[in-house]
């Protein structure tokens, strides 16, 4: 008996400790009007990341595009955003998928100064990883999404990011704990 509680506790932190891979899916958020405040949330996983646009070519930051995050300048897209999410997570790819794609734009995330990314083509459809691999953000922290080539005739979009939410140390110790308790009454 003994042993079978023991390999369900152990089971059972290893479910626990396995990272859950989510996806933002862009192509599903309801974009607001213009005249409206330009935050959006989009969540997977029960993780939310709350997104501003900051800057573009047109003088007002807003959402273009309808039913992707399109960015570049080209039509007035953003050049820049912030995102925050509410749990530790690592961004692990990006998916462009915009049926033209203006110019050669590229993209990199950063923290304040600090810059995350190395520089990220967005000049052709498909999904591709971060260069310089993967980017671990913390929950509550506000990032960057900068595009670096931009002007009228740049444009691309993101349809979703790929990410992996990281598992919280407290919850795992709070299982060990439990599995201990179990262990010890029997």
């Amino acid at each position: 008996m003994r042993r079978m509680i023991w390999h369900s506790a152990m089971f059972g932190l290893a479910i626990a400790a396995t990272a859950e891979a989510a996806t933002l899916d862009f192509t599903a958020v309801a974009y607001p009007p213009i005249e409206e405040d330009q935050t959006i949330v989009v969540s997977d996983a029960g993780v939310n990341f709350t997104m501003v646009p900051i800057d573009n070519l047109v003088g007002s930051p807003r959402w273009v595009g309808g039913d992707r995050i399109t960015f570049g300048g080209g039509g007035g897209s953003s050049l820049e955003f912030d995102f925050t999410p509410d749990f530790d997570v690592t961004l692990d790819s990006y998916t462009i998928d915009l049926g033209f794609i203006l110019g050669n734009p590229t993209f990199q995330i950063r923290e304040g100064v600090n810059v995350l990314s190395a520089v990220n083509d967005a000049d052709v459809n498909g999904t591709f990883g971060f260069d310089g691999g993967p980017i671990s953000l913390d929950a509550g922290t506000t990032y960057t999404f900068e595009n670096n080539e931009f002007g009228a005739a740049m444009q691309s979009a993101f349809s979703a990011w790929q990410f992996t939410v990281i598992p919280e140390p407290s919850t795992l110790c709070l299982l060990g704990l439990g599995a201990l308790g179990l262990l010890r009454r029997r």
